[in-house]
């Protein structure tokens, strides 16, 4: 997807979160050897996975982190 599709999806995702009440933190996906530039994410507090993964479809995600209760990182594919 091109740059500028990317950035409105991801307003619009910011919207969403703001519009549904979530709590959220704003990073900066980044790979450890800064070869790719950052892209900018959202860590959402209290949401159910089957939730995340629908709003990540929504918005054109191609995978989410997921952090259960075990508080191990799970990439869960989107499938848009």
């Amino acid at each position: 997807m091109t740059e500028a599709k990317n950035q409105l999806f991801q307003s619009e995702l910011k919207l969403n979160l703001l519009k549904e009440k979530y709590k959220y933190i704003e990073g900066i996906g980044q790979d450890s050897k800064n070869e790719w530039p950052g892209e900018p994410s959202y860590f959402v507090l209290n949401i159910a996975k089957e939730d995340a993964i629908i709003i990540g479809k929504e918005f054109k995600q191609n995978a989410i982190v997921w952090i259960g209760k075990e508080m191990l990182p799970e990439l869960v594919y989107c499938g848009w």
